[in-house]
């Protein structure tokens, strides 16, 4: 299992480094395609495994699978001859394509394997919650990903030995410093917010 367990990680690595080279360029399809090839193609040269595709990404966003029911793996052409064991996949070549191809943050690779047949549930439309973190917290503390997100932070940053205040804005929607959407923007809260960001790089950068 521990050989299997390091070829699934060089799976999540080929489909990070195809997309890393369409960083910057704006190009969504093509940071996509590359990083769904690169993906399909590392999951084929595991020679002693075999797999079904049960939660895939390109359904829902109509982008270039991996799909639903596809077998992947070296043994996908012996699935229904004899014992070939069958794993199943949840797959995401990039998880945030959009920062990928602007050059942000936060975008990674995601695969997820079940051992037996019928472990995960199947369903046409959603986004599944994610957590990554590097090895300095994961030596100090556990962060989860259903953990509301001030607990993780907190967490995060006492591993790392760093101090965090949390400010909440009540009553306000996800994006309301953003005056280009009316709909969710406010006013006070984005002026309240700006001033204690530039409060906070004087006290930081001076």
């Amino acid at each position: 299992m521990n050989q299997l367990s390091m070829d699934l990680v060089r799976v999540t690595e080929a489909a990070a480094l195809a997309a890393s080279t369409w960083i910057g360029t704006g190009e969504k399809e093509e940071a996509d395609r590359a990083a769904t090839d690169a993906m399909r193609d590392r999951l084929n040269r595991i020679d002693e495994f075999a797999a079904r595709v049960v939660i895939g990404e390109g359904e829902k966003d109509k982008s270039f699978g991996l799909f639903r029911g596809e077998l992947l793996g070296g043994r996908r052409e012996q699935v229904g001859r004899g014992d070939t064991r069958v794993y199943e996949l949840c797959v995401d070549p990039i998880e945030g394509t959009r920062p990928t191809v602007t050059s942000g943050p936060e975008a990674l690779s995601v695969l997820g394997v079940a051992d037996f047949e019928g472990a995960m549930m199947a369903f046409d439309n959603f986004y599944a919650l994610k957590i990554a973190y590097g090895p300095r917290i994961a030596s100090q503390t556990d962060l989860y990903v259903d953990a509301p997100l001030a607990e993780n932070l907190c967490k995060a940053s006492r591993a790392l030995g760093k101090s965090v205040e949390i400010v909440v804005y009540p009553g306000t929607d996800h994006a309301f410093f953003n005056d280009t959407r009316p709909e969710v923007y406010d006013a006070d809260a984005a002026r309240a917010l700006w001033e204690r960001t530039l409060a906070f790089f004087r006290s930081q950068l001076a």
